[in-house]
This record gives C-alpha cells, structure tokens and sequence, in this order.
C-alpha cells in the first residue's frame, strides 16, 4: 500500500472525526438541520468506503506479493508459517491460511486443520491460478462469518497451492467503527452485489437478506438500492422509519449506508 494513499486517508478521517458530532446532535424536528446532517453523513460515509477498500486491499496486496517469495514457492508450510504470522498481525481480524493443491490447507492458529477447501466454489479458479477476492464463506476453521481473499502460488508456470486469508466480517465492522468513532445509535450496514448483508450496525445480522426481514418498505428501498450506485431511501423496520444514504465501492461493489432514525 502506498504511504501518500494512507495519507490522504488520514486527512479524511480527520474531517470526519469533527463532522461526527454533528450527526450525534440532529434536531429532527427542524429540516434544515436535517438536510445538513445528511451532507455531512454523505462525507462520513465516503470516509468508511476508503477504508474498507483499503483495508480489504492490504490483505490481497499482501498475500500477492508473499505469494511470489522464495518461501510460498518452497510448498514448505514450516517455511511459510512465519510470512502468514506476520501478515496476520498487521491486518485487520482474520485467518491466514496455505492450501494445497488437493485442498488440504494449514492455518497460523491451527497448522494442518484436517479439514479440506477443494469443495469451496472459488477453489477451481484459484487452482487455475487466478485470484480471488470478494467471495463469501462460514470458515471452516473458525465458524466466522468472512470474506476470502487468495492468491495462488505459481513456481515454473504451476499452481503448486495458494495463499489466502478470511477476513471477519464482524470484526471488520468493529474496526471501521472504532477508527471512525462511530455512535452505537448510529445505523450503518454494507449489501453485497447480490444485496445481501456483510456488515451491520447490529451483531448477527451478516449473510441476512434485507428482502426476507419481513418490510415491505426495506424490501422496496434495498432493490432500489441495488439498482442505483448512491441515494437516499427511506423505508420501515421493527415499527420505526429511517432515512438511508448510500453509495457504492469502486472496489468491492458493495452498497454502503448510513442514517438515522426518523423522529417526531
């Protein structure tokens, strides 16, 4: 990743930490302030993208460039353990692993799992020697709800295995709200390109369908959502409307939201 990128997210995060407060402090009862508090929420919002991209970004960037080291393409996974242990730490929560080419795979935590990934539907494409990125899973060595990014290993024109790593969704929502400053009242959540939930203000909530919650109004706003790059929606859920702003990663893809609670 490059130092002026992060810069230049440093700055932004800046701006936002002063314009939080102001989504904390709405009068909903006067308009105006209303309509300034989405403006500011619009920038919030743009703040939070850049850095889930950036943060997804660093793990792939990560795996691709250990991907090509003399210790990946030694297959030797008491060789590569080490390049893994690092990479975990310096990125957000998830599971480094190294898979074989029969699926086997062993994981920083656990070394050889037992368990077996040539049945994941991106496995086939990451045997094939592409990368993979943006693919969703339950892990098997963790149960964690995550996002999977991979890299395969390629030593004389050859896939010989790959390294890949299971981002937590959950913790990945964690992390955005604590480097953001985000209020615990404060409604977020991220729809995946087919609209389903990858992250949610509320815990337990990833890998739901907002079109199965049973609001006809969500229903409406989350395939208007999917239909548009970046609005506003309003709609009903658990007997309380709420104001949405969306936009969507360049990266990703995903629709990213964030509002509030309509009061009287």
């Amino acid at each position: 990743m490059k130092k002026t990128h992060w810069v230049s997210c440093a700055v932004i995060l800046l701006a936002v930490v002063n314009l939080c407060p102001n989504i904390l402090s709405q009068d909903n009862a006067a308009v105006n302030q209303q309509n300034n508090i989405m403006t500011d929420g619009r920038i919030v919002l743009a703040a939070m993208i850049s850095l889930s991209d950036n943060h997804i970004k660093k793990v792939g960037d990560t795996l691709e460039l250990l991907s090509q080291t003399q210790e990946a393409c030694s297959g030797d996974w008491e060789k590569i353990k080490p390049l893994l242990e690092a990479a975990e730490k310096s990125c957000v929560p998830a599971t480094f692993w190294f898979v074989h080419p029969d699926g086997a795979y062993h994981t920083v935590e656990k070394g050889l799992t037992g368990q077996n990934l040539k049945d994941r539907d991106y496995f086939p494409n990451l045997m094939a020697g592409k990368k993979i990125v943006n693919f969703f899973v339950v892990s098997k060595s963790t149960g964690n709800k995550s996002l999977i990014c991979a890299s395969p290993i390629i030593k004389e024109g050859k896939v010989i295995g790959a390294l890949g790593a299971s981002i937590f969704l959950e913790q990945l929502k964690e992390t955005l709200k604590k480097e953001m400053n985000i209020p615990d009242d404060l409604i977020f959540y991220a729809l995946n390109e087919e609209g389903i939930l990858v992250m949610n203000w509320k815990a337990g909530r990833v890998f739901l369908d907002p079109t199965l919650l049973g609001s006809d109004s969500l229903t409406s706003a989350t395939k208007e959502m999917m239909n548009s790059k970046e609005g506003v929606v309003v709609f009903v859920f658990e007997g309380m409307p709420r104001r949405i702003i969306y936009q969507t990663s360049p990266f990703t893809n995903w629709r990213f939201a964030l509002g509030h609670i309509i009061k009287d």
